[in-house]
């Protein structure tokens, strides 16, 4: 996080100082003092990049805006307890969104509010730097972190009279900023306390969200933040639907040592492990991960993760990490690659897109990569088509996503749709499409593979991308690098050796589920051998024939009760034909039409 900027009290001897230099500024002549603050001076170098008017105030209305967002909720208690107190002073209290879009403002003296309306500080208007040049309000927003602008640091005429002191507000469970506090009085009377006083209201406003989250996502940040005050170093807190990653842990780890971090305190949701596990990351440093559950007995579980990073190299040398083309995804093949970065394209632009894709190929892990990498650009919700039977279920969290900007919902499986929920899903983001630029939520749809009998659904009409996912059998190299990939993310301590025989099997077998039939396969080994050598009878019976077809199911059953029989026996043919009640000819004949290999 930046630096926090100090607020000053500005002598008026020093604001002649800065109005001349503002002046010499936009004639692009050397300044002539050091008075103007670098904060301030790199504003209003982003300020005339954005061509900004400097002789008046011009910012723009955006039409049909919501301004009863969950942000001007929160903040509205807190606001009015304050304005209360400032009763009969020439202050403003404003609260506007990640856009820099005032919300809300609130004051306590006529004549101050008559000032800011002819300067339109008023709700629907933008204040973004990029508007109407360097603000409190634009200013908070471009650094990420608390700013104040006190008379003519102003970049535009019209606001020189005024100082505003703004502090980012943050979502307390996702970290995601929402928008910014911002208080303004005239700059005669700012002082050094306008600031701290922006600060502490900011914090306010937080701690209100903190009284809408549920009560599971309350414990798991009060345990995350308590683990923050306690421990120094990385800290995760994760849930099915919220992941916080600590400032510490983005400074010091690269994308992909994060995402696998993720990914292994993900797991710790679901299996047992708890305590200390030793873990290497994909850049060859060494973790140590001590996990805590944040609410035991809750059905929806959450967990905290401290994270101790050794300060030793490791004695032997790390394997080269996988490529990862997004974090926490393994992949160097072509097409993988190609549809990876056409996905990542059209979530950075914006633009709503379309996933296509066999069963577990990893449609909704390519999204949740992107989103990573891009943190804390968006927030996703994911909704399952597939559990969908009233439009309720599809409207509200839509509508909530529309009235948080730069939130985005995936709707998986949208291709099973029941066709009246199709058809109202494609009026809702027919009616999306048409707001204003950057208050429409992004969107994204998974879909089956898409073949020329497949009936085209009507909500790809509203879709301008659509991307093919291609399945593992087309990926041959990532294979073996997504196998020990997987390994590592199920059980660290593990010393499990996958011999050339045991690939050379895995990687002779078709894989129809893709990626998540690698991860189920290698759930089961690791679920019956901790340490030494896989064997080729380790494997599940599916991974030990040469698929020549795609079998039926009664012939996918067949096929299991063969190879069972030969393990059984330790490979005796005539014994696993007695065992199954056919003839030798015929366990020949179904060991060749199966492809079963090492009979």
């Amino acid at each position: 996080m930046p630096a926090p900027v100090a607020h000053r009290v500005i002598e008026p001897s020093t604001q002649t100082l800065i109005a001349a230099d503002r002046q010499r500024f936009l004639g692009r002549e050397p300044l002539l003092s050091t008075s103007v603050r670098p904060q301030i001076l790199s504003s209003w170098r982003r300020s005339r990049e954005a061509r900004v008017e400097p002789d008046r105030v011009e910012p723009v209305r955006a039409d049909d805006v919501d301004i009863d967002t969950p942000l001007s909720r929160a903040a509205r208690p807190v606001i009015r307890t304050l304005v209360d107190q400032l009763d009969g002073q020439a202050m403003s209290v404003v609260v506007a969104d990640l856009h820099g879009m005032v919300l809300t403002r609130q004051s306590g003296d006529p004549g101050f509010d008559r000032h800011l309306d002819a300067q339109k500080i008023a709700p629907g208007f933008l204040f973004g730097e990029d508007r109407v040049g360097t603000n409190g309000i634009g200013m908070a927003l471009e650094v990420g972190g608390p700013a104040s602008v006190v008379g003519h640091e102003h970049f535009a005429d019209g606001l020189d009279a005024l100082a505003c002191a703004g502090v980012p507000v943050s979502d307390p469970v996702s970290g995601r900023t929402l928008g910014v506090l911002d208080l303004t009085c005239w700059a005669r009377d700012a002082g050094p306390l306008l600031l701290a006083l922006a600060r502490t209201t900011a914090h306010q406003i937080k701690q209100s969200f903190l009284e809408e989250v549920s009560s599971s996502q309350r414990e798991l940040l009060q345990e995350y933040l308590r683990t923050c005050r306690r421990l120094p170093g990385i800290v995760i807190a994760l849930s099915e639907d919220t992941t916080i990653l600590n400032d510490h842990a983005r400074r010091v780890l690269a994308p992909d040592d994060q995402a696998a971090l993720i990914e292994l305190a993900r797991e710790s949701l679901t299996h047992t492990w708890r305590g200390a596990v030793a873990f290497e990351l994909p850049s060859g440093r060494r973790a140590t991960l001590y996990s805590r559950v944040a609410h035991p007995g809750s059905p929806v579980p959450g967990v905290v993760v401290h994270v101790r990073l050794s300060t030793r190299s490791s004695t032997t040398t790390a394997p080269a990490a996988p490529a990862m083309t997004l974090p926490g995804l393994i992949g160097s093949e072509q097409l993988w690659v190609h549809s990876c970065r056409r996905i990542e394209e059209a979530s950075t632009a914006g633009q709503w897109v379309a996933l296509s894709g066999e069963p577990g190929v990893g449609k909704r892990a390519v999204l949740q990569a992107v989103q990573l990498r891009h943190q804390p650009v968006r927030e996703l919700t994911f909704l399952e088509a597939r559990a969908m039977s009233a439009p309720a279920q599809w409207t509200t969290p839509f509508t909530a996503a529309r009235n948080r900007p730069g939130h985005g919902i995936v709707l998986l499986h949208a291709d099973e749709l029941d066709p009246q929920l199709a058809s109202r899903v494609a009026r809702d983001l027919a009616a999306a499409q048409g707001e204003p630029p950057g208050l429409v939520p992004w969107v994204a749809l998974t879909l089956g593979p898409v073949r020329d009998e497949t009936p085209r659904s009507s909500l790809l009409d509203h879709v301008p991308t659509t991307v093919e996912v291609p399945p593992l059998r087309l990926r041959p190299q990532d294979l073996e690098p997504l196998i020990r990939f997987f390994l590592r993310r199920l059980d660290p301590k593990s010393q499990l050796r996958l011999p050339p025989d045991v690939m050379s099997a895995l990687s002779r077998y078709s894989w129809p589920g893709n990626t998540q039939e690698v991860l189920t396969v290698l759930r089961d080994i690791v679920r019956h051998r901790r340490t030494g050598t896989v064997t080729v009878d380790d494997l599940p019976p599916a991974t030990r024939t040469i698929g020549r077809r795609r079998l039926t199911q009664m012939e996918a059953v067949e096929r299991d009760a063969v190879v069972q029989a030969l393990d059984s026996v330790r490979g005796d043919k005539a014994a696993a034909a007695r065992s199954l009640g056919i003839s030798r000819a015929t366990i020949y004949r179904k060991i060749h039409d199966y492809g079963i290999f090492g009979a």
